[in-house]
Parts: structure tokens; C-alpha cells; sequence
């Protein structure tokens, strides 16, 4: 069923007794389909908290959405700290689910994410190019003009 997924990463613990690099800019990068959306980036320490909201656009034929937990070394190259996989098939309409997913790289296990998700088949997009690249602006509206949120990617 189309609609809009709100995620909302709360907050991560990874790499359990591995220390992280000194040097962490971790960001969460939500992947939907074709669609693939980086929230800001977060202090750092081996527990990570945002409190950013990303809507993604849901597709009928996705069954599945994957977070990765990314390290911003440089515009040009970020690395995978961590990714999970939630399963978006057991969704109700507007129920609001909050669980810890486990993340991997490589098969290996690097810590868990904490995420609030809810989902509304009747939300909507009203989509503004902000420019040329990437750059995409939305507020996100039920069938009655109630806005939800809005997103910046």
C-alpha cells in the first residue's frame, strides 16, 4: 500500500567492547527503493542520539527499508559503520512502533538501533526542487491538509 514511513533513529550503541575511531561524524542514511535519504550527522562516542524525523515515500512492491549507520569522513567518500534491515510488511495504518534492530557490516555484528517508526497510507508529498543537484524539499500532509512534517534531503 503507498503512503509515507516516518523513522525517526532515536539512538545507537555500536561496536560492543570494539573501541570506534577517535574521530566519529556518524549520520544515519535511510534506503527505500531508489530513494536514499541522510539524516544530520551526531555527536560522537559509542552511543549515538539524533532527534531528526525522515520521511520516505512508501512503495507497494518494498517490503523492506535499510538504515546505515555511516561515519562522514569527507564529501566524497563516507564509510558503513553499521546497517539494518526492517521489514516493512507488518505495518498498521498510523500505529507508531518503537524497536531495537540489530546492525551488521560484513555479516559481523556492530550494535543496535533504536527506531520509531510509523506509517500513513493517506500522507502525501508536495515535493520543491531547491536546486539542481539532489537537493529536494517536501511537507508531508494527510487527506485533510494536516502537515506532518517536513522533509529536507
Amino acid at each position: 500500500m503507498p503512503g509515507t514511513i516516518i523513522l525517526r533513529p532515536i539512538q545507537a550503541n555500536l561496536n560492543q567492547g570494539e573501541p570506534l575511531p577517535t574521530k566519529v561524524d556518524p549520520y544515519c542514511m535511510i534506503i527505500l527503493g531508489d530513494q536514499k535519504i541522510k539524516s544530520p550527522a551526531t555527536k560522537t562516542g559509542n552511543v549515538f542520539e539524533w532527534n531528526e524525523a525522515i520521511a520516505v515515500k512508501k512503495i507497494p512492491k518494498e517490503e523492506f527499508c535499510y538504515v546505515e549507520i555511516k561515519d562522514r569522513k569527507d564529501q566524497t567518500c563516507d564509510g558503513t559503520l553499521g546497517t539494518c534491515k526492517i521489514d516493512l510488511t507488518g505495518f498498521d495504518d498510523y500505529a507508531k512502533v518503537t524497536k531495537w534492530y540489530n546492525m551488521y557490516q560484513d555479516e559481523k555484528y556492530t550494535g543496535k538501533i533504536l527506531i520509531e517508526a510509523t506509517f500513513s497510507p493517506e500522507a502525501y508529498w508536495e515535493p520543491e526542487r531547491l536546486n539542481k543537484k539532489t537537493t529536494e524539499k517536501a511537507i508531508i500532509k494527510d487527506k485533510q491538509g494536516k502537515s506532518w512534517g517536513l522533509y529536507e534531503g
